[in-house]
């Protein structure tokens, strides 16, 4: 079977994905894409899925290099910019 992968764009300080109470990922805040492929948890995915991504302040004593930090709008930026769920294609080659 194919991965199916989960393309996750957030903003906020970190994202947890929860399938019935337990953490099948999380993803801390880099600007970067948040990937997760489900193949490894199907046995989960018949389970309520929760997607949460809690605030990031303003003010938080940490580093967010190349303009991240202007990501963070207002006092805290918690926000759902876009979620995708990819097929991952295979290409099978034989040589003679």
């Amino acid at each position: 079977m194919n991965d199916i992968f989960l393309e996750i764009k957030a903003r906020g300080d970190v994202g947890r994905f929860v399938s019935g109470g337990w953490l099948m990922d999380d993803h801390f805040f880099s600007g970067a894409t948040w990937e997760i492929g489900l193949k490894g948890f199907t046995s989960r995915l018949d389970k309520p899925l929760t997607l949460t991504i809690l605030p990031l302040c303003k003010d938080a004593p940490i580093y967010l290099d190349g303009g991240i930090g202007a990501m963070v709008t207002g006092d805290q930026t918690a926000e759902l910019v876009d979620i995708q769920a990819v097929p991952q294609d295979r290409l099978s080659l034989t040589g003679k």
